[in-house]
């Protein structure tokens, strides 16, 4: 019995042995492939950092970009705002404009209106003036036509006047010749 047992112990013994050294091939397999590992996380974490070092770059690089962009964006609504103060400003001044231009044209279209009526009796005293200067063109025409006839017709009785007398003067004599006459006989 106990060389059974220690054949069953050597056997186990044997087993335990083949186990082990299973098992430690085993383990340095784990442990080659666990240093694999390490290293491929090693090297996956170096490259996940060095992915976060570019993007961290690049976040920056966006911020600045960002930062820089937000001012030139405010500074383009400084500029807009500006410019929307300056066209209220202007548009105000050209509603005043207008207000007075359209109020100088009403005055305008008034004075116009109140001109015309002024031509038009202007021109009704103009007309109702050369009726009158005709109708004094007519009447010295007239009057002269009169006046050539008075002068033509005294100088008629002028000569006639003169013609009497003369012979006013013959027949005197004839009288105071035929009165000498008588008063000699």
């Amino acid at each position: 019995m106990a060389q059974s047992e220690r054949n069953a112990l050597a056997e186990k013994l044997s087993i335990t042995k083949d186990d082990l050294l299973r098992l430690q091939v085993e383990f340095d397999r784990i442990r080659r492939d666990a240093a694999a590992q390490r290293d491929q996380d090693h090297q996956r974490i170096q490259s996940l950092q060095d992915e976060l070092k570019k993007f961290q770059v690049k976040f920056e690089d966006a911020i600045t970009t960002n930062d820089r962009d937000v001012k030139t964006l405010n500074d383009d609504l400084e500029q807009l705002r500006q410019k929307i103060q300056l066209l209220n400003h202007e548009n105000f001044e050209t509603k005043t404009q207008l207000k007075v231009t359209e109020d100088t044209r009403d005055q305008l279209k008034r004075d116009l209106i109140d001109a015309n009526r002024r031509i038009r009796e202007f021109e009704e005293n103009v007309t109702v003036q050369r009726k009158e200067i005709q109708d004094l063109k007519r009447y010295l025409q007239d009057e002269e036509r009169d006046k050539e006839l008075s002068l033509h017709s005294s100088g008629d009785l002028r000569t006639k006047l003169k013609n009497s007398e003369n012979e006013k003067i013959d027949l005197k004599q004839l009288l105071d010749e035929a009165n000498q006459r008588l008063i000699g006989k």
